[in-house]
């Protein structure tokens, strides 16, 4: 039954914070996050991106 659910991770929540509209304290949020992350939000938010895309196709 659960063969196709999709997993969370970080794509989803950094994607959140943006999606529907942009959290508030969003800017806060991201000075704090760890340099490894920070580094790779723009591949996590393209990876956010693709999964409403797959989300939307189903």
């Amino acid at each position: 039954m659960t063969d196709g659910v999709r997993r969370g991770g970080p794509h989803l929540v950094l994607g959140l914070l943006y999606h529907p509209e942009p959290a508030p304290g969003r800017d806060h949020l991201y000075a704090r996050l760890p340099p490894p992350a920070r580094w790779a939000r723009r591949m996590l938010m393209n990876k956010f991106r693709k999964t409403l895309k797959d989300l939307t196709a189903d």
